[in-house]
């Protein structure tokens, strides 16, 4: 059984997929997806989750996952469950994430434990992630929707009244953040 705040985010998204062929003039079939270890992804929106989601992940893994949005767009990444293994440096079981296709490019933010992170946008219209298991402990994994957000340049956002600041040490917003002074 999955603990109630689960529930109710996987509700309506279970809920939505097994009524689909109702809206399509079709018999329903309540077949769970099924999440296979790494892939490449490609379209304007849709969910990801780690292998075997929502059971947990197996061990001793690497996956990886490209994904793909229209080249005049960039691609943003909102985690709706999240539990790896936790570790202070995530040690053991992580989720990490790159800009750009394969691991070579920026590492936007590396994941671990229970706290799903924030919403991520990337610089560009790919993103890979790369989720490895160790053989102990492990977790559901994790299930992320990720959009397509049309380009704004690199200026300020939509309302910003301070300036713009572009920090190598944040991993989280690969272009930068709000400092607020």
């Amino acid at each position: 059984m999955l603990p109630a705040a689960t529930a109710s985010l996987l509700g309506p998204l279970l809920t939505a997929w097994a009524l689909l062929p109702f809206a399509q003039g079709q018999t329903p079939n309540y077949t769970r997806p099924v999440f296979l270890c790494g892939g490449d992804v490609t379209g304007e929106s849709g969910y990801l989750a780690s292998e075997g989601f929502p059971n947990l992940y197996p061990p001793n893994k690497e996956c990886i996952w490209t994904i793909t949005v229209p080249e005049s767009q960039t691609v943003s990444l909102s985690f709706r469950v999240f539990d790896l293994e936790l570790h202070p440096s995530c040690r053991y079981d992580a989720l990490e994430v790159f800009a750009g296709s394969g691991t070579s490019g920026q590492r936007l933010g590396r994941f671990c434990g229970t706290f799903r992170p924030a919403p991520l946008v990337a610089p560009g219209n790919q993103v890979t992630l790369r989720m490895t298991s160790d053989e102990g402990t492990g977790g559901r994994g994790f299930l992320l929707w990720y959009s397509g957000r049309a380009t704004s340049g690199t200026g300020p956002p939509p309302g910003a009244r301070r300036k713009w600041v572009t920090d190598p040490r944040v991993e989280w917003a690969a272009w930068g953040y709000w400092d607020g002074e």
